[in-house]
């Protein structure tokens, strides 16, 4: 069964932005200095979850990247794979770049203070390469060091190189289902297995886990399958049809979602997110296409579509953006509350959107006019 798609699903580029301001308040939920009450407290526990969104995203990366470059005819992407990677490097890289140059006095000022001059030289040099080259994911030491969301897009590039041979053997049929399970099993009983073998304690553990593109690819793969079970399965019709269904089960997945996030657990942290935010985030996106919500409708608020397409800006360069602002509100006596972040949020959001139209947008055109191959 084919389904006719429309060209962009507006619900899944506003809900980014969602993602992406999660991040940030988990990065900068310090800045509102909030005290120890039981509602605060509530919320921290809430926003500690915010490293999470990143799982949003690659499920999303996945989903997206098979619903745009999918060639059904021939299970294969559309057109060569040069110019599909030559489009992602387009889409991320600038962007990419922008973080690091944003952060570089912060970075380069951190290892002249803490290391002799030739020896932070060295490692600025190391350090940067690996940035540039997207590689940093792979090793705990350098994933953190040049503005820390960097990371994901390292390992986002090796979703990319991955994906047209995914693609291909990532085959249509009811077995997709059971495929997506076992990638949901496999994070989870690997880190089950692991603490009989080293610390999970340890920081350099917890970096390389949260970033080793090995593992997780699996979510990535998740993405995939879940697209192409609405490509050609019956599941998304019934739930077309039968809408009270939908918008219950809908309403049973959020639900899900604020008990896991809003209560503290006497679990660990990231293995609750493995066992119940990666299967919430992969129905919530399922749901947002296939079910036409009234509640879904809010998504399509330009303004929120607008945010959602700067959303990556945001998520890129929200810490060095606060490295550099923060200082200055500060020495105008500002101190941290709500006020602060207030300032520091919508700066982000704003700069993000400049950014988005007037740095992303023509450097991806340039770069896909300079660099694609002509006929």
């Amino acid at each position: 069964m084919s389904k006719k798609k429309p060209s962009e699903i507006l619900e899944l580029t506003s809900i980014r932005f969602f993602a992406a301001f999660f991040v940030l308040l988990y990065h900068n939920i310090y800045l509102l200095n909030l005290d120890s009450s039981f509602i605060n407290n509530t919320f921290k526990n809430f926003v500690s979850f915010g490293d999470s969104a990143v799982t949003f995203f690659f499920i999303l990366s996945g989903f997206i990247l098979t619903y745009v470059y999918y060639n059904e005819s021939e299970r294969a992407i559309k057109g060569s794979k040069f110019n599909f990677w030559l489009h992602r490097f387009a889409r991320i890289y600038p962007v990419y770049i922008l973080g690091y140059i944003l952060d570089f006095n912060r970075g380069s000022s951190y290892f002249l203070l803490k290391y002799t001059k030739v020896i932070a030289i060295k490692k600025i040099i190391i350090s940067s390469m690996a940035y540039f080259f997207m590689i940093q994911s792979w090793h705990p030491r350098l994933s953190p060091v040049w503005n820390s969301p960097g990371w994901s897009l390292s390992t986002e590039a090796f979703f990319y190189f991955s994906f047209p041979l995914l693609i291909s053997i990532l085959e249509f049929s009811k077995k997709n289902i059971t495929l997506m399970f076992i990638m949901y099993l496999i994070p989870i009983a690997i880190y089950l297995y692991i603490p009989q073998m080293v610390n999970i304690d340890n920081p350099e553990f917890k970096t390389l886990w949260r970033s080793l593109p090995l593992i997780r690819i699996t979510e990535f793969i998740i993405g995939i399958l879940i697209c192409k079970i609405y490509f050609m399965s019956d599941i998304a019709e019934i739930f077309q049809k039968k809408k009270t269904k939908g918008t219950l089960f809908f309403g049973c997945i959020t639900t899900i979602f604020f008990v896991t996030t809003l209560i503290k657990w006497n679990i660990d942290k990231v293995l609750l997110s493995s066992i119940v935010l990666v299967p919430i985030y992969t129905l919530l996106i399922f749901f947002m296409v296939t079910i036409k919500l009234p509640i879904f409708r809010i998504l399509r608020n330009k303004q929120l579509v607008l945010l959602g397409k700067a959303s990556f800006t945001i998520y890129i360069t929200h810490q060095p953006i606060k490295d550099i602002l923060i200082p200055i509100l500060e020495y105008y006596k500002f101190s941290k509350g709500v006020t602060l972040f207030g300032i520091y949020s919508v700066t982000v959001c704003l700069l993000s959107i400049i950014i988005y139209n007037y740095i992303e947008i023509p450097l991806q055109k340039l770069i896909l006019k300079k660099l694609k191959p002509k006929h």
